[in-house]
């Protein structure tokens, strides 16, 4: 009574290390961890959406910054096998994942599960 079992450790055991977050920076902001706020990237109805004009030096599309360029995250974060939502991983849109300029609910839950799941996308 009042000993605690001691936990062994065995180094044979096997557990799952999370890969680090890589830090690819692009204009002072962060691909994968600084938020997207492109409308052309996360959807014209989405809170905090901004329309741009700047043509990306990534993908040489326009409407969206560096940092923020579904190509570049899909190079990226190519180990991990992640893209961004709404597109593929050759930076294009998904058009399963679209309804005009507006993202699918569906869509918008894969942004949330990249945030609370995997750490992305919570900004500094």
């Amino acid at each position: 009574q009042g000993q605690e079992e001691a936990v062994v450790v065995n180094s044979d055991d096997e557990y799952e290390v999370p890969e680090p977050i890589p830090q690819v920076v692009r204009g002072g902001k962060i691909v994968g961890v600084d938020t997207p706020e492109a409308a052309r990237i996360v959807g014209k109805s989405t809170p905090g959406a901004k329309d741009k004009t700047h043509v990306c030096s990534e993908c040489a599309q326009y409407g969206h910054d560096e940092f923020e360029c579904p190509l570049l995250f899909a190079k990226v974060y190519a180990r991990r096998k992640f893209t961004m939502p709404g597109f593929l991983a050759n930076g294009n849109r998904d058009p399963s994942c679209w309804i005009g300029e507006a993202i699918t609910p569906a869509t918008a839950r894969q942004w949330l599960k990249l945030q609370k799941e995997h750490g992305l996308f919570v900004g500094r």
